[in-house]
């Protein structure tokens, strides 16, 4: 679960279910489904997307790691985000977390990203911002 918020007054709540495959030691690619809830002057928009993130834990323990990542979304809106915007966006992300196991198939995540959604110049106009994502949730393993 992650906030999203900008000083522009649009704040957005985004529910993500992702699977990530470590393909090198401390690092992974995770692929994300996300729904979105976006509460922003004027029309209020849902929605949801798919995204692909990198994750490198640069610092890794038996109990716990701290990580930086980045990566790329698109989401899908029911009305424009923001209002003058478009239905269809782009989201690239960046930031820094960590995990921390509560046993051995159970972890916690976490971690504060820059995020940023715009229309890339597709739309009539491209007012895209950009928000402070906080984000938190469980890992388990499959």
């Amino acid at each position: 679960m992650s906030w999203m918020g900008n000083a522009n007054d649009i704040n957005q709540l985004e529910g993500e279910w992702s699977a990530s495959w470590f393909f090198m030691q401390n690092v992974s690619m995770d692929f994300g489904l996300s729904g979105d809830a976006f509460m922003q002057p004027g029309d209020n928009a849902g929605g949801g997307g798919a995204s692909l993130m990198f994750r490198w834990h640069f610092l890794a323990r038996e109990t716990w790691s701290v990580f930086a990542d980045a990566g790329c979304g698109m989401l899908f809106t029911n009305e424009p985000v923001p209002n003058d915007g478009g239905r269809v966006n782009f989201t690239p992300r960046a930031g820094m977390g960590g995990t921390y196991a509560l046993s051995d198939t159970v972890r916690l995540i976490g971690g504060v990203r820059w995020y940023h959604i715009s229309n890339a110049n597709t739309g009539e106009s491209n007012p895209g911002w950009n928000s402070l994502q906080v984000y938190g949730g469980v890992s388990l393993p499959f």
